[in-house]
């Protein structure tokens, strides 16, 4: 199944905050995010199959989800 949408940020780990007694804190990485080969996402992020943007419609002023769109078509061509 292909990755339709653009490039993402790379925030590939959760990390955890502790306050501690005197005041100070402590953030300490508890997990990592890797593809199924073993690479990491962090600061790298994931670059789809399909790149597409999303835009706005100037006349109309709205948003047009063409991420959604070309998704929703590369569906229904699996489909049939």
């Amino acid at each position: 199944v292909p990755i339709i949408g653009q490039k993402t940020f790379g925030k590939g780990v959760i990390q955890s905050l502790a306050k501690l007694k005197d005041g100070t804190g402590l953030k300490l990485t508890v997990q990592e995010y890797f593809l199924k080969d073993d690479t990491p996402v962090n600061k790298i992020g994931i670059t789809p199959n399909i790149i597409v943007e999303n835009t706005i419609d100037p006349e109309q002023n709205t948003y047009i989800d063409n991420q959604l769109n070309t998704a929703l078509e590369y569906l229904q061509t699996q489909v049939q």
